[in-house]
């Protein structure tokens, strides 16, 4: 939609106008859907919504296994140009993203270089892809990872059409099978954090532009953040998919995904905070959801998960008090409940209880094993004897209790002292969210602090003296 821009008139009253326009043609439709015939042509394996492109003769499996496929699996032209396509960018593999963890634990091992061998091997038989793009951040392994999960190469050994490369793939698993190497990293952790972000109160921003200088210097503010995304995101081992303006799409290391969600809206504020004659109430926030499920969940579900995710972080259905500003992540288990998170972002440094603080909080604790993995279960499991309406003084002192009398059978550290402040910590908690809140945020910490084990690395965003005392 468009309009003539008139000097005489005010700017604020003429883009109103156009946005009212905008809005009436998006809910307009003057054209007939598409009628796809099909003529009973197989649709595409990957989303079954486009015709199959190509016919794969019975007896040329290498072509099957370079184009990535299963008998009775089919690809449309989209498909082919995906897997088949030589352009040297690209969009990094889920499966390489998923396993970076894992491999920076293990990049100054022997086997590292072995691993790095056999790929490149299997690439020229086809059932490897090289990884490209993204400013050659995975140069040290360019490969996808899909093959360094047990459960994926078991799957390939198995598989016939593979006989001729089967010592290949013997050898992989021989070296993966490695007893030190398990003992110390374990099998690599087969999920992902898919990044999705949002700016808050952009529109209410935009109202009180009166002048077509006003609304070019948020603009030029926009696009200095969306320009800098990306290297932010490549920081943090990920690979942004789309930056525009206050959006951004990006997947990230599972270890990775906290600090980089907290240095990305950190950065979507300090940005806007330059737009002229502006008050602190009023400076725009950056709201992120992270969307964490295996591997193998389809894109199209990993990506709902992520939008489900801003969704919550954004909260629009809560009070006038919670909504926006917010970090919120779902993790999807591969089996098992879905879980969920949200807590606002706090910018001042002296300020606890924040999203990334407290996330990074659980994280150090499983790391440093001062919380057993099974607090978390059994809270939850207590949580459902006493979810009870009535959330009085009288509620929230019995909920203190019985956390008490649950950790109270568990030996957290050896040092009372210790002890007891992991102890308050939890109960705070607890009477702070609800306890299967609480016990729900101690379940999903577990399973992200494995990739940081397996990494080597520390949620850092805490002051080592704070760790126990927040």
């Amino acid at each position: 939609a468009w309009i003539e821009f008139n000097n005489e008139k005010p700017y604020k009253d003429q883009r109103e106008t156009l946005d009212k326009l905008l809005t009436a043609r998006k809910n307009t439709r003057e054209f007939i859907q598409n009628p796809i015939k099909g003529d009973h042509i197989p649709k595409s394996s990957l989303d079954s919504l486009r015709e199959n492109l190509i016919e794969i003769k019975k007896d040329n499996e290498d072509t099957r296994r370079r184009a990535g496929l299963r008998k009775g699996e089919y690809l449309d032209c989209t498909g082919v140009v995906k897997r088949l396509g030589e352009d040297p960018e690209q969009f990094t593999p889920i499966s390489r993203i998923g396993i970076d963890p894992w491999l920076r634990g293990i990049s100054n091992k022997e086997i590292f270089k072995e691993i790095k061998i056999l790929l490149n091997k299997l690439v020229n038989e086809g059932l490897v892809s090289k990884v490209k793009g993204n400013d050659k951040i995975y140069d040290d392994l360019p490969y996808d990872g899909q093959l360094l999960y047990p459960f994926r190469l078991n799957a390939e050994k198995n598989d016939s059409a593979n006989k001729k490369i089967k010592p290949l793939l013997e050898e992989l698993d021989n070296k993966l099978k490695d007893k030190k190497l398990n003992k110390e990293y374990g099998e690599p952790l087969p999920y992902v954090a898919i990044l999705q972000a949002d700016g808050d109160r952009m529109g209410e921003l935009l109202d009180t532009m009166e002048t077509i200088d006003k609304h070019r210097n948020v603009s030029r503010k926009l696009s200095k953040f969306a320009k800098n995304v990306p290297k932010i995101v490549q920081k943090y081992f990920g690979h942004c998919i789309y930056a525009g303006g206050d959006d951004v799409l990006a997947l990230v290391p599972l270890d990775q995904a906290i600090t980089c969600s907290y240095q990305l809206a950190k950065a979507f504020r300090d940005e806007m905070r330059k737009i002229d004659d502006i008050s602190d109430d009023k400076i725009p926030t950056l709201s992120v959801g992270l969307g964490i499920s295996h591997i193998m969940t389809p894109m199209g579900k990993q990506l709902a998960l992520a939008r489900k995710a801003e969704s919550l972080a954004k909260g629009n259905e809560l009070e006038d008090d919670q909504p926006k500003n917010s970090l919120a992540v779902i993790l999807q288990p591969r089996s098992g409940a879905e879980i969920n998170y949200r807590e606002k972002w706090q910018y001042d440094d002296l300020e606890p209880a924040s999203a990334d603080k407290i996330l990074c909080k659980w994280i150090e604790a499983h790391l440093s094993g001062e919380v057993p993995r099974q607090v978390g279960y059994n809270l939850r499991e207590e949580s459902i004897s006493l979810d009870w309406k009535d959330r009085d003084k009288d509620h929230l002192n019995l909920l203190e209790w019985e956390t008490r009398r649950i950790l109270n059978k568990k030996q957290i550290t050896d040092s009372k002292e210790t002890e007891e402040n992991w102890v308050k910590t939890i109960c705070d908690r607890v009477k702070q969210k609800g306890m299967r809140e609480a016990a729900d945020e101690l379940i999903m910490t577990y399973r992200i602090a494995q990739a940081y084990k397996q990494a080597n690395t520390k949620c850092d965003l805490l002051p080592q003296e704070d760790k126990a005392n927040v």
